[in-house]
């Protein structure tokens, strides 16, 4: 008999469609920590209030809680559907709700400030090399990408003939952006410093190892602090603020919601709509105006 913990790499490498590395990374996670703490080793030993409990422990952040849910909800799915358990214990566990905030952008003088935040730590000699810090917000207020994404870019995925990068999105959708002069310039002179044409666009000082998703959003962090921008803790100013920066004002120049759905690489339309809210009240605003009867 398989102790639950073995049970969780097997779902994990037979499970279809498969779970991207971090979510597998995550969720595998969630099972052991549930398990520890609640003294699980064999399947019999689930208690379904102790699920229902650790789903909706209010301690700790909503989002978790979603992600905890969805980790032993997809786990024990996989379970009953084996035939190792007669039913599915989180089938009476509800989803923990999770607020939607929506991605506030920032103003033109907020999003000047981060960059010139990330120039100045690119010039410090203890930073990474070239003009990384620079060049991940550039990717991110210009062209809208996603931490992630700017974190799989290789240096063969751009193309500064054509003035054009090729990104590899969420679910192995890839799309290819137009690149801004501004993040084609800071391109140029990164590249000529780091001095290859391989590898990872940006990658950990002194290696050839992409960014970590935690080295990434410490470098973030420490750019927003150093603006001046983030004032205090979930203030909406974050690194998702300028990807939220780059569709609204995208929207605002053309109108065109598919326009900013392509940059964005969204599969819905839906998901695009909550991050162009704010450019879409102001244009009513405009257009609303000055009418007298």
């Amino acid at each position: 008999m398989e102790t639950v913990t073995d049970l969780v790499e097997t779902w994990l490498e037979t499970c279809r469609p498969e779970y991207a590395e971090s979510t597998a990374q995550t969720y595998r996670g969630h099972v052991r920590q549930f398990c520890r703490e609640h003294g699980v080793r064999w399947l019999a030993d689930v208690d379904d209030e102790d699920l229902a409990g650790w789903c909706h422990d209010r301690s700790i952040r909503p989002s978790t809680r979603r992600s905890r849910w969805s980790a032993l909800r997809g786990f024990f799915r996989w379970v009953t559907a084996q035939g190792l358990l007669p039913d599915d214990p989180t089938l009476l566990v509800p989803p923990p709700r999770v607020p939607r905030h929506v991605p506030r952008p920032l103003t033109p003088d907020e999003a000047s400030a981060v960059l010139t935040a990330a120039r100045r730590i690119d010039a410090d000699c203890h930073s990474g090399a070239g003009r990384s810090n620079e060049l991940i917000i550039s990717l991110m207020v210009q062209e809208g990408l996603r931490s992630v994404e700017v974190r799989r870019l290789q240096v063969a995925d751009v193309d500064l003939d054509r003035g054009q990068v090729h990104v590899h999105g969420k679910g192995d959708k890839d799309r290819v952006l137009p690149l801004s002069g501004q993040t084609r310039s800071v391109l140029v002179r990164h590249l000529d410093v780091v001095g290859r044409g391989f590898g990872p666009l940006v990658s950990k000082k002194g290696s050839f190892d992409p960014l970590t998703s935690s080295a990434l959003n410490h470098r973030m962090i420490r750019v927003f602090e150093v603006s001046g921008v983030k004032s205090r803790a979930y203030d909406g100013k974050s690194a998702h603020s300028l990807r939220a920066t780059a569709a609204t004002d995208v929207y605002r120049g053309c109108l065109d919601v598919r326009a900013v759905q392509a940059m964005l690489g969204h599969s819905h339309l839906s998901s695009t709509q909550h991050y162009i809210e704010l450019a879409t009240a102001e244009h009513l605003r405009d257009a609303m105006a000055g009418r007298r009867y």
